[in-house]
């Protein structure tokens, strides 16, 4: 694909996201039928009995989102953390260029923190959205100060 890719051909592919190679390249999606459960089920059935294919139409993959991981006491702990959390939508395709971002940014050696600095200066209209109202001046002004020291250095 790489070869393709370096002169220029067309190239089909099939891959999943989030992942810094979809943000690399200007890619065109292709579209499939809208997911639903009774497609998914007939696809399903048609890749383990041969004798229900060829179907005559298919259906996109479920969606499986981004899951939000956490310790099962944060809730009692941290509910304001727990809320944040709830309601945190980062997206597939701003976390699909963060990726690429990070991978060709040249000083990964100071982790993930980088990467959350890029995303949040970047993407503030959508992290505003499931931001506590009181919070977001003050993260935005932090990361205000944040970016200027690193320029100032």
């Amino acid at each position: 694909m790489n070869t393709a890719l370096v002169k220029r051909e067309p190239v089909f592919a099939y891959y999943w996201a989030p992942t810094p190679l979809i943000a690399q390249e200007q890619w065109y999606i292709l579209e499939e039928p809208a997911h639903t459960p009774g497609c998914w089920d007939e696809v399903h059935e048609a890749s383990r009995n041969p004798a229900l294919r060829p179907l005559d139409q298919g259906c996109a993959y479920p969606d499986p989102g981004i899951q939000i991981l956490a310790n099962s006491g944060l809730r009692e702990k941290a509910p304001e953390v727990a809320t944040l959390l709830s309601q945190m939508r980062v997206g597939i395709e701003p976390l699909e260029e963060t990726a690429e971002w990070f991978r060709n940014h040249p000083n990964q050696e100071q982790g993930w923190e980088e990467a959350a600095i890029h995303y949040l200066t970047t993407y503030d209209d959508r992290w505003k959205e499931w931001m506590p109202r009181e919070n977001f001046g003050k993260v935005f002004v932090a990361l205000q100060e944040i970016t200027r020291d690193r320029i100032e250095q």
